[in-house]
């Protein structure tokens, strides 16, 4: 168990996770605050702040079927973290107008696409409980970036008065989870079952 938490494989996956995690942690606190800023009233504000994540959501399921069937994690992960990466960086060049919900939204099907083929990996590489260890580190970890991207975020607001460099600082962050996952995230070799039937599994 001790081994499979200092794996440096699982210590890679743990980085992405967070920086995942501090983005999308980082949006959910000021998303209202960014949609307020457009002159909606009180109700259209929770109505507007709601389409990121329906979006989000029909994004994962859509992203989870892919992954599925196409049998593969890596680039499906990469693609999704980059995803993250261009909806945060569309966010803040459009920031004051409602262009800034498409980026938004794009951005939150990367965060929650990424994680129907995330979850999967540490799997492909442990098992028993050294996956359980693995996974709770991962997940402990990540969820550290509910403390560090709120802060991020606030304090960047309150140093130059806008969200825009909030929004870059995330993206910045997203783009961590995509350049490590590049270097650190092998694809599973795929090998022949010694049945005589000649069928490959990862």
């Amino acid at each position: 168990m001790l081994q499979s938490l200092l794996n440096l494989r699982v210590l890679a996956l743990a980085v992405i996770y967070l920086g995942i995690g501090t983005a999308s942690l980082g949006l959910v606190l000021f998303l209202p605050l960014m949609i307020k800023q457009l002159g909606l009233s009180t109700l259209m504000t929770g109505f507007a702040a709601a389409i990121p994540y329906v979006v989000g959501t029909i994004g994962m399921v859509i992203c989870g079927y892919i992954t599925d069937r196409m049998h593969e994690r890596r680039w499906n992960l990469f693609f999704t973290c980059l995803a993250a990466v261009v909806g945060l960086l569309a966010a803040a060049l459009l920031s004051g107008s409602f262009w800034a919900l498409a980026g938004l939204s794009v951005a939150t099907i990367g965060f929650y696409g990424m994680k129907t083929s995330f979850w999967p990996l540490p799997s492909t590489f442990l098992s028993g409980t050294a996956a359980a260890a693995a996974i709770a580190a991962i997940n402990s970890l990540g969820n550290l970036g509910g403390l560090i991207g709120p802060n991020l975020v606030g304090w960047l607001k309150d140093s130059t008065g806008s969200f825009e460099a909030g929004l870059y600082a995330m993206a910045g962050c997203a783009l961590i989870s995509a350049i490590v996952t590049l270097i650190a995230v092998q694809a599973p070799r795929r090998r022949v079952e010694p049945t005589g039937l000649g069928v490959a599994a990862a």
